[in-house]
């Protein structure tokens, strides 16, 4: 896997740094993730919508000031993540 925060300049380190937080708190609400306080996986799902929620908004309001590696970072973070939230709300219906 490629390092996200190789060559980057300090602001672009801060951002990925910021997303790459909410990516973790996505990924813990979806049972990915081990929650350091319970020490097990568990499926929260309304957690990992305010944190996809919160990387959307950060798309949505900095895209213009964003590098073309900073797009493309959140782009990609944000499709593996909307794709989990998919599945893993399908199979709690079943």
């Amino acid at each position: 896997m490629d390092n996200p925060f190789e060559g980057l300049t300090p602001d672009e380190k801060s951002f990925v740094e910021i997303v790459v937080m909410l990516e973790a708190g996505a990924l813990q609400g979806l049972g990915q993730l081990t929650n350091p306080i319970e020490g097990k996986k568990k499926l929260n799902l309304p957690q990992a919508r305010r944190s996809i929620d919160a990387i959307e908004m950060l798309h949505r309001r900095f895209s213009d000031g964003l590098s073309e590696r900073e797009k493309s970072f959140i782009e990609g973070v944000l499709s593996q993540l909307r794709l989990l939230f998919i599945k893993a709300s399908e199979g709690e219906k079943s």
